[in-house]
């Protein structure tokens, strides 16, 4: 189900006042220049993680992307952590709301939902956050009075998608559902989604594709052309506080080197003439001191390391 397409600004990861607070500065004659500096290290430190948004309140949520199977059960998403709520609501036999939630953060249209009473390849139709409910495309089997329901992501697998420009792509009928085709590797506190990000392909694999060239009697394994499409909510509901110490200590970095640009590799000081004398990094250097060093050491637990999708 396609939903609305929101472009990914990176997310504040800190504010002027934690700023001032943390550098001990007072007043507001710096002000303008730490609101500058805000969302440019915000940015910085996305890209040095190889990561688009850090919050699950990102406007951009739920965000949208294809992947290339390569006939491997293991599909790891490129954002993370992952949210799949697991919510305690209500609902009828024969009905196809989902009342009484206690709210209805991080669900979307299109995702696939699990609980008591709801068949297979049963996905949210509509949500209402004025009412706190949702509705499916299909009917309950059983009453389900304050039972947990199970929300995951929406995930489609088409050979013919081609990373959503084939003809009819990813159609309804191409949708998977969670617990019977795949799995989403649930390991946040409470099952509440993924911070792995990894999603097991059930009984198969995430296909690939197959090549033949001419009239070769034989044919090879590829991988597919944009043949998964994975709707998801990612980003942290809070926070980490890692990610705001490291943006505060790059801005009190930047701040501190604002005069010459660049950052003071040595200085020297000669007390009988009055002298003072500075050598500035060279660019390469500059850069690393920025995200490098022990700030570099805050945000490993926040880098992809490896290649996703």
């Amino acid at each position: 189900m396609a939903t609305d397409i929101t472009e990914v600004i990176p997310d504040a990861l800190t504010t002027t006042d934690n700023v001032k607070t943390m550098l001990s500065i007072s007043g507001t004659k710096e002000d303008a220049l730490i609101e500058l500096l805000i969302p440019e290290v915000s940015g910085l430190i996305a890209n040095s993680c190889q990561r688009k948004i850090f919050l699950a309140a990102n406007a951009a949520n739920p965000i949208t992307e294809y992947y290339n199977g390569d006939n491997d059960p293991i599909l790891i998403i490129k954002e993370w952590p992952i949210q799949g709520p697991i919510l305690r609501g209500n609902a009828l036999r024969g009905s196809n709301l989902i009342t009484d939630l206690p709210n209805v953060n991080y669900l979307f249209p299109g995702q696939g939902v699990v609980g008591p009473g709801i068949p297979v390849n049963t996905f949210v139709l509509s949500v209402d956050s004025t009412l706190n409910e949702v509705a499916i495309t299909n009917p309950l089997s059983q009453d389900a009075i304050s039972t947990r329901f199970m929300f995951d992501m929406a995930v489609f697998e088409d050979a013919m998608g081609a990373w959503g420009a084939g003809q009819n792509a990813f159609a309804p009928n191409t949708q998977l559902y969670p617990g019977t085709d795949y799995g989403l590797k649930r390991d946040l506190p409470n099952g509440i989604g993924s911070d792995s990000a990894i999603a097991i392909r059930l009984n198969a694999v995430w296909p690939g594709d197959v090549y033949k060239q001419g009239d070769e009697l034989s044919a090879w394994e590829i991988p597919g052309r944009g043949n998964i499409q994975v709707t998801y909510w990612c980003g942290y509901q809070t926070l980490p506080p890692e990610l705001e110490l490291a943006a505060i200590r790059t801005i009190a970095l930047i701040r501190s080197t604002r005069l010459y640009g660049q950052i003071i590799q040595s200085q020297n000081y000669a007390d009988k003439v009055a002298s003072y004398a500075y050598t500035l990094a060279h660019l390469p250097q500059t850069l690393y001191g920025l995200i490098g060093g022990d700030i570099g050491a805050i945000l490993s637990n926040f880098r992809r390391l490896r290649q996703r999708g």
